[in-house]
């Protein structure tokens, strides 16, 4: 049965949901163990919850401010380089760390010890990471994974 309380995205995003990783090698979910009962999963809120909103106020202020320092400067000369790419995935890494809420059995290296979720950490390896970036990028951009 239809429901309005469907369309209501914001509610959904902001209750989240989970993204299982894939191994990029295989294109199987990854797992820390060998039995698959321990799946590694980042979990994220949506594109509609208020901490994106939040974060995406907070970066449109930081632009408008960049934009009037860089008219100031009246430069014409726009040199691209290496730097945009990282800034770019600067940008990309801190709007994931600031939905990501949590993960489960990341690993920190093959002997089976964990990395413990912080926003610096997520930070950290999204911007590290481009393949880990690149996945969790694309869930949190497709809506149908907070409905």
């Amino acid at each position: 049965m239809f429901s309005l309380d469907l369309l209501d995205s914001d509610a959904q995003s902001n209750a989240g949901a989970v993204m299982h990783v894939v191994n990029p090698e295989t294109g199987e979910l990854a797992y820390l163990d060998d039995e698959q009962k321990k799946p590694v999963t980042i979990s994220f809120l949506g594109p509609n919850s208020d901490a994106y909103k939040k974060h995406s106020i907070k970066e449109s202020r930081k632009n408008q401010a960049d934009e009037k320092l860089s008219k100031k400067r009246k430069s014409v000369d726009v040199e691209i380089s290496d730097d945009v790419y990282e800034k770019g995935a600067k940008v990309i890494a801190g709007r994931l760390a600031a939905v990501a809420t949590g993960w489960e059995n990341m690993p920190a290296n093959d002997k089976g010890e964990l990395i413990p979720f912080s926003k610096e950490k997520a930070f950290e390896l999204f911007f590290k990471l481009e393949e880990l970036r690149t996945q969790s990028d694309a869930f949190f951009a497709d809506k149908v994974n907070f409905i």
